[in-house]
């Protein structure tokens, strides 16, 4: 029986000369050979595998198992499944969101208060629920989905996510309205147009993984470019009334979460399911499968190669930190040059940019003088 893996840590070195950062250094102890286990086992093992595997982000690893083995052993997705699969990726999106920002890198009881313990705990109970049922058969069954739809929204408004509209101003009095606040006078950080990782990158980024494998997966590089992926790089251009970098990252985060709710409450309120597939999954040759979708932190990927007998013979995983903590990628470049000050002033700073980065695991900044200071 295989549990959870240990998702390892980042490390970031931050070097300062006259209170402006000169270089970064990331070290990642992310495992990148977790695919190595789903080699030889049958296919339709995989979904429960991955889920098991990865706590974090379980049911979108498990979604794009599922498709890419639909996709090499062509098997057909009705409209049923794409629309329980957008739900479940919805209901995670605001789960992993939602716990990332209240909670940033503390313990979920270390220093929030009760009632705000409370309504996060409220949210994730009922998001996780339609994570079940959304990644189930389609049908409520024993879950009255608009009950726990309408039980997410109010815990979501409590916390400061508000409704979708083109102007997310969430209450100043909320926990995120407080973040918000604190983020709009952090004015270390320049506004960046990020590198958008699409669906139209998808073929290239596949065919990297078939060709170079865990190489790849470990360290993904598109010619010319420094691809971002997650909330900021989708909804950037949303942010205009954010005054830094910080609280433009966050925005982007609310952004995401009320698109994400209202999805759940268009498809089990108004009855109106998605009309776009969540998952783009196609086949890449005999027993040759990819699905790639938006997880909560960003462009998730599987890929798999299947033998006569479904038994699996090659697996490939990209997960979306590796674009973001890439030792050349989008969160070096919005360090370097940065003034941060000096000592536990840098680090901290330093600390609330990589936690809207959101690595998905814990990590450790370390700031120190330059040698050529």
């Amino acid at each position: 029986m295989i549990g959870s893996i240990d998702p390892g840590s980042v490390t970031i070195e931050v070097a300062v000369a006259n209170r402006r950062v000169q270089t970064v250094r990331i070290e990642s102890t992310r495992p990148t050979t977790v695919a190595r286990l789903f080699v030889g086992r049958p296919a339709d093992d995989i979904p429960a595998l991955a889920e098991r595997l990865f706590s974090l982000c379980g049911r979108s690893h498990r979604l794009a198992a599922g498709r890419a083995a639909a996709a090499a052993l062509d098997r057909p997705v009705g409209q049923a499944r794409r629309t329980a699969d957008a739900m479940g990726l919805a209901a995670e999106r605001i789960a992993e969101t939602l716990r990332g920002t209240v909670l940033g890198d503390a313990t979920p009881n270390a220093g929030i208060a009760p009632d705000v313990v409370m309504l996060l705990r409220e949210a994730l109970s009922a998001a996780r629920t339609l994570m079940m049922h959304g990644l189930s058969d389609g049908k409520n069954g024993n879950v009255h989905a608009p009950v726990l739809v309408a039980r997410l929204a109010e815990a979501m408004r409590g916390l400061g996510v508000p409704p979708a509209s083109p102007n997310l101003a969430p209450d100043p009095h909320t926990p995120i309205g407080r973040l918000l606040q604190e983020a709009e006078g952090e004015t270390a950080f320049l506004a960046r147009t990020p590198d958008m990782l699409t669906e139209a990158d998808d073929r290239d980024v596949v065919e990297a993984l078939r060709e170079q494998g865990e190489s790849f997966a470990a360290a993904p590089v598109l010619p010319g470019r420094v691809a971002e992926t997650g909330a900021y790089a989708k909804h950037w251009q949303s942010t205009a009334m954010a005054a830094t970098a910080l609280a433009a990252r966050l925005h982007a985060r609310l952004y995401e979460m009320a698109e994400s709710l209202d999805l759940l409450q268009t498809a089990v309120t108004a009855g109106v399911p998605p009309e776009a597939d969540p998952v783009h999954s196609e086949k890449t040759g005999p027993g040759e499968g990819f699905a790639a979708l938006e997880s909560p932190r960003g462009r998730l990927y599987h890929w798999l190669k299947a033998g006569p007998d479904r038994q699996i013979s090659a697996y490939a995983i990209l997960a979306p930190t590796e674009w973001n903590f890439h030792p050349r990628g989008p969160l070096v470049e919005a360090l370097v040059g940065a003034e941060i000050g000096t000592g536990e002033e840098a680090r901290r700073r330093v600390s609330r940019l990589v936690g809207v980065f959101d690595p998905c695991v814990s990590f450790d900044v370390r700031v120190q003088e330059a040698a050529n200071a």
